[in-house]
């Protein structure tokens, strides 16, 4: 069976991305300049591209618009939402990462409706989750390794940490730039940004305290 993975990206512009990539199933949202396109693919033959309002389906050479093209992505979506959203809880689970926002998005997504979607918080200018199946370094055997790599930007500068989930092999990494440009590794300072980040947004109170659990000695 496939590991799960997934990528999560906001930006203060309005830019958002959603990928999933599920045992089964692999699904694509974006967001940019008020539109939407909502993609998804899966192990029995549904090849599916949504953007509002035309619904291109590859795998049967047709296309539909309007409510009929809403009606028939609806369908879709409600047989296959339940399964994705459990696999997504499960990571939580199994590796004890923040999935909060990323659960509160799909069922967002699911529903088709972009003008509901809130992703940032009030005092994020930027937030990239990615959930990876990487190859290990060190490995001669491709061993697959999960990393979680966090970026989060804010008022006080910016942060981007990779914590590996399986394996000793690599040491986990947190880094630190004032400017959002020029990172370099500072436990201290990537702390110093966690302790002064207030917020009252659960979902974001999560990613902050799963983040200051592994810098702690």
């Amino acid at each position: 069976m496939k590991e799960t993975s997934f990528l999560v990206e906001c930006h203060r512009n309005g830019v958002l991305r959603i990928e999933v990539n599920a045992s089964n199933y692999s699904l694509n949202f974006s967001l940019s300049n008020g539109k939407f396109n909502f993609s998804l693919f899966s192990s029995d033959n549904v090849r599916l591209s949504y953007d509002g309002n035309r619904l291109i389906d590859m795998h049967n050479l047709q296309v539909l618009k309007g409510n009929d093209a809403k009606g028939q992505i609806l369908g879709v979506i409600n047989n296959i939402k339940e399964d994705i959203i459990n696999e997504v809880s499960n990571l939580r689970i199994k590796y004890d990462i923040p999935v909060k926002l990323l659960t509160e998005l799909l069922i967002t997504a699911f529903r088709l409706d972009y003008n509901e979607i809130s992703c940032l918080d009030h005092n994020a200018e930027y937030l990239f989750i990615h959930l990876t199946n990487d190859f290990a370094r060190y490995s001669s055997n491709f061993e697959v390794v999960k990393k979680l790599k966090i970026s989060l930007g804010g008022k006080n500068g910016c942060i981007k940490a990779v914590i590996n989930l399986n394996t000793t092999y690599e040491q986990n990494s947190f880094l630190f730039s004032s400017d959002c440009l020029n990172f370099y590794n500072s436990i201290e300072e990537f702390n110093a940004f966690l302790t002064s980040y207030k917020t009252l947004n659960e979902k974001y109170i999560e990613v902050i305290n799963y983040l200051k659990s592994k810098i702690q000695p």
